[in-house]
């Protein structure tokens, strides 16, 4: 049986964590702006290198086998969200190329006001995606503890998150692991479930791992 180990991402991990973030977006162009998947694959990785924005390591777990990047969970603060929100804006902004590429990706930008993440005293967990070698493994589930374990340490009340309301199999693993829907957002013509999960009781052992 493979050994999975949850720990904190550090910046080394930026390349991976990037192409698993980028795995799970319907629209990569919408969130990163124009250019080929190269291109934004780039972008997002130098975003989850640096700190202060949304797609850091800094709010990143990573799930270990073999060795290898297995896995990767983005969760954030419900607070700290809305605080990185305008930074991670303006720092995609400045890496768009020229002056109508800048002037479009600020159009897509607008597309997002009203668009409800998270609430307050909820943990976010904004992106999380398993590599496909390494699926069916429990990897998911695994990592969703984690952020109820993150959310318990720190006074938090739920976890929610954002999901692809056609992706019948991600649903159902949100379920399983106690979330369900409770609002119905919409991006254009793509529509999302709002999912939220109360907190269990964390054994204290659980609770005293690795912040």
């Amino acid at each position: 049986m493979d050994i999975i180990d949850i720990r904190p991402a550090r910046k080394e991990h930026a390349g991976v964590i990037a192409q698993l973030i980028y795995s799970t977006e319907i629209d990569p162009q919408l969130i990163w702006g124009e250019g080929s998947p190269e291109e934004v694959l780039e972008r997002l990785t130098n975003l989850v290198a640096a700190r202060g924005n949304r797609y850091s390591y800094e709010y990143a777990r990573v799930a270990m086998c073999k060795g290898e990047v297995a896995g990767v969970m983005l969760a954030l603060p419900y607070e700290q969200l809305n605080e990185l929100n305008a930074p991670t804006e303006k720092m995609l902004r400045k890496m768009q190329k020229g002056f109508l590429t800048k002037l479009k990706f600020m159009s897509r930008v607008y597309k997002f006001f009203g668009f409800k993440e998270a609430e307050e005293g909820e943990l976010f967990v904004a992106n999380l995606a398993t590599l496909e070698s390494f699926r069916g493994k429990g990897i998911g589930s695994r990592l969703l503890k984690e952020a109820q374990r993150l959310a318990y340490i720190n006074d938090m009340t739920k976890c929610s998150l954002i999901v692809n309301a056609t992706d019948d199999a991600v649903v159902r693993l949100y379920e399983r692991n106690g979330y369900h829907t409770v609002e119905d957002s919409y991006i254009g013509d793509k529509s999302y479930f709002r999912m939220v999960s109360g907190l269990a009781e964390i054994p204290r052992k659980q609770r005293l791992m690795t912040v």
